[in-house]
C-alpha cells in the first residue's frame, strides 16, 4: 500500500457565489472542476451567505455533510432534510438542490463518477473499517488522530488534523481502525473510491 498525507499548504482554495471552497484531493490529478473530467473530488467550503442553489454535477453521485454548523436541503421534487455535523446526506449530482445554513457552516463534499462504486463513513475512536475490496482510500480528521492499517502487516499512521490521508490499496486492507484522537468525541471520516 502507497501512504501520502496531503497537508493544507497543497489544498487549492477557490472563491464561489456562497462563499470559499478548499480542494482537498481531485483524481486524476492533472483534471479540473470546471471540465467535469475528474472521476472524484473532495473539498469543504464555508459560506459567506445563508442559503445558495448547488450546481448541475450531472453524471456524478454526492456526499455531503457539516463539519460545523447544520445544513437544510430541498432535493426539488424529491425530499428535504436538515443534517447536523457528520450527518451524511447522499444524493444524485443531476437533482436541482437548494441549500440554507448558518453562516458558521464548513461542509465537507465527495463527488464521484455515477459508474464507480465509492463510499463514504464515519468513525468514531476505536471504531473499524472494512474496505470492500482494492481502490483509493482517503481519511480526514479536524483534529490530529491515529489510524491503523492493516494489510500484510500492521502499518500506524499519523494523521494532522486538516490534513488528507490517501492510500493507495495494492491489495485490498483487512482493517483501518481509529487509535486515537487528539480531541475526545472527534470523528474521523473515511472516503472509499473502487474504480
Amino acid at each position: 500500500m502507497k501512504i501520502t498525507i496531503i497537508e493544507p499548504k497543497a489544498f487549492v482554495k477557490n472563491e464561489w457565489s456562497g462563499g470559499a471552497t478548499t480542494q482537498l484531493y481531485i483524481y486524476p490529478k492533472n483534471s479540473e472542476l470546471a471540465k467535469r473530467n475528474f472521476k472524484f473530488r473532495i473539498s469543504s467550503a464555508t459560506f459567506t451567505d445563508t442559503s445558495s442553489t448547488f450546481s448541475d454535477f450531472t453524471e456524478y453521485q454526492r456526499f455531503l455533510l457539516p463539519l460545523k454548523g447544520h445544513i437544510y436541503l430541498s432535493h426539488k421534487q424529491k425530499y428535504e432534510t436538515t443534517i447536523q455535523p457528520y450527518e451524511v446526506e447522499y444524493f444524485k449530482g443531476d437533482w436541482s438542490t437548494y441549500s440554507e445554513n448558518t453562516l458558521d457552516t464548513v461542509d465537507f463534499n465527495l463527488i464521484v463518477k455515477e459508474n464507480i462504486q465509492c463510499n463514504l463513513s464515519v468513525l468514531n475512536v476505536g471504531e473499524v473499517y472494512i474496505p470492500k475490496r482494492a481502490g483509493k482510500l482517503m481519511i480526514f480528521s479536524t483534529s490530529d488522530c491515529t489510524i491503523e492499517a492493516y494489510a500484510s502487516e500492521k502499518e500506524e499512521v499519523q494523521l494532522k488534523g486538516w490534513s488528507l490521508l490517501v492510500i493507495d490499496e495494492e491489495e485490498q486492507l483487512f482493517k483501518l481502525t481509529v487509535k486515537k484522537s487528539e480531541k475526545a468525541g472527534e470523528k474521523v471520516i473515511f472516503c472509499e473510491v473502487n474504480e
